[in-house]
């Protein structure tokens, strides 16, 4: 955990694989931000320095595997906001790639086949885009919740402002 600087910080509650970061909505939701800000920073200067240095045009892939997860009930898929959990950040630069070209719907499971496909002559099928939810007590009984994803919520979908 980093503050806007990128200066870590040691957090008064335990870290956990959950998202949350606190049991206070608005105090996680400016956590996240602050982190947030620092990264976007340090990934500017990141790809800047790559676009920079190389030889040949790079190929650079940007992808999240899933939202925050404040909105994010652990133990019940009825009671998370699975906008929020699911919508990821996949950002491409493809030198040479007509952005029409690229699918709108592209996710990670497809993205190393696309570009496969693309820049290497392959003749890889793009699989099914599909999502899939569990709960922290049955980590490994999940639950597809594609086409489920779509809408936004509200951050009173957790009871909390």
């Amino acid at each position: 955990m980093f503050d806007r600087e990128g200066n870590p910080l040691d957090p008064i509650y335990p870290f956990t694989l959950s998202d949350q970061m606190t049991s206070n909505l608005v105090e996680s939701r400016t956590a996240y931000i602050e982190q947030l800000l620092f990264i976007n920073r340090a990934m500017l200067a990141t790809i800047d320095g790559i676009l920079a240095n190389s030889e040949s045009p790079p190929i650079i892939i940007i992808q999240g595997d899933h939202g925050p997860g404040i909105l994010t009930d652990y133990n019940s898929l009825e009671n998370s906001c699975l906008y929020e959990r699911y919508s990821i950040l996949n950002a491409y630069h493809l030198p040479g790639v007509e952005k029409s070209s690229i699918p709108m719907d592209l996710s990670p499971v497809n993205s190393f086949r696309f570009i496969f496909n693309t820049y290497f002559g392959g003749d890889l099928e793009l699989l099914p885009n599909r999502q899939y939810y569990s709960t922290s007590a049955h980590f490994y009984e999940f639950t597809e919740v594609t086409g489920q994803t779509g809408e936004a919520c509200n951050s009173n979908s957790r009871g909390t402002p």
